[in-house]
């Protein structure tokens, strides 16, 4: 006689044992077993997917961005050699690429250097004024367009002659620092940081630093 298991009755134990759960073959991964254990391997390929995708679009965006930064920088050359008259959109942009902030190449060129373990302090205590946050909780930064965009603004109007004695730049900064230490606090409590922009007063604060960084 087969005793009867904790918190199952004698009829339960006899249905199981009379009925087990059926086994399946899965032909895609030649795994054969139950259809519990199949749907979670099933799950487990989509997320694997989804996560390979995920880092792939991350690296387009990245080398999209370094292919933008090296034609800022290499343009000035051919307008030269051409005697073209030079963009005043594409001399800002350049301006604040070349002195103010260019978050996600920095990350890259910080990342690069740790590497090689040929970097100085001075990387990092400058990121961290140019900026307003450390290179250490930045990290999720270029999967963030918006974050990257406010640390950039923030970069720009706090160095570049250009903006800093705008009346508008002090409030620009303020509301940046605003939704740094929001984003510095979810780093620090382990939540998804890039969920602030959610919030409906982050939202519009964000929006409001936008226009007013247009605006200068």
């Amino acid at each position: 006689m087969v005793a009867a298991e904790e918190g199952v009755t004698r009829e339960q134990l006899s249905t199981k044992l009379l009925h087990p759960t059926p086994m399946i073959f899965d032909e895609e991964r030649q795994v054969f077993g139950n259809g519990a254990g199949v749907n979670v391997l099933q799950r487990l390929d989509k997320l694997e997917q989804r996560i390979e995708q995920g880092l792939a679009n991350l690296q387009k965006d990245v080398d999209d961005k370094h292919l933008l930064t090296m034609r800022l920088i290499r343009a000035p050359v051919y307008d030269q050699v051409n005697n073209d008259i030079i963009d005043p959109k594409l001399r800002k942009e350049r301006n604040e690429l070349a002195h103010g902030g260019a978050i996600i190449t920095d990350l890259e060129i910080i990342r690069h250097l740790q590497k090689g373990g040929n970097i100085s302090t001075s990387w990092y205590a400058g990121f961290n004024k140019l900026y307003g946050i450390s290179h250490t909780i930045a990290d999720g930064v270029p999967q963030c367009p918006k974050m990257a965009k406010l640390l950039d603004i923030h970069a720009n109007v706090s160095r570049l002659h250009a903006y800093i004695d705008q009346p508008m730049s002090e409030p620009i900064i303020k509301k940046c620092k605003l939704i740094i230490k929001m984003w510095e606090s979810a780093c620090s409590q382990g939540r998804d940081p890039a969920a602030i922009f959610e919030v409906p007063t982050v939202a519009t604060t964000y929006n409001c630093i936008l226009n007013d960084f247009d605006n200068l």
